[in-house]
């Protein structure tokens, strides 16, 4: 019976030295290829672990909501009260909010039951101006 051959065992090496190489970089994706190449090669021993956190980056979900509520209120405002058309009812809220205009429709449409709801209400400028009193009604 033949030993086994050295360069079937190397090989198998070398295939499971690749997996780990990218597994490894698959784990640090802010890292350049090279770079994270370069150091699990020479420095560090492959992860066992994996830790991921998320952080949402940008505007709390909190002050999205209160931003499409006072979207929805001026929406309302200058159609209902105002007896402005809508296009221009969009120009003015995008630039009141420092939106693009189809953001603006996209937020208007995503909340439209509230829009209804509004509608059925009826509320005054007076209590617009108790909801909102920094804003000009």
């Amino acid at each position: 019976m033949n030993p086994p051959d050295w360069r079937v065992f190397y090989s198998g090496f070398i295939v499971c030295e690749i997996i780990c190489i990218l597994a490894y970089m698959e784990l640090h994706p802010r890292v350049s290829k090279s770079s994270r190449l370069h150091n699990y090669l020479l420095f560090e021993d492959p992860p066992t672990t994996v830790v991921t956190t998320h952080k949402r980056i940008g505007r709390s979900l909190e002050k999205i909501a209160e931003r499409n509520t006072y979207l929805i209120y001026r929406m309302y405002f200058k159609t209902k009260i105002e007896r402005k058309l809508y296009p221009t009812v969009l120009n003015e809220l995008a630039t009141e909010v420092y939106l693009s205009e189809i953001q603006v429709q996209k937020i208007l449409w995503a909340n439209a039951d509230n829009i209804i709801r509004l509608k059925t209400q009826k509320p005054t400028v007076a209590a617009l101006k108790k909801l909102y009193p920094h804003i000009v009604w």
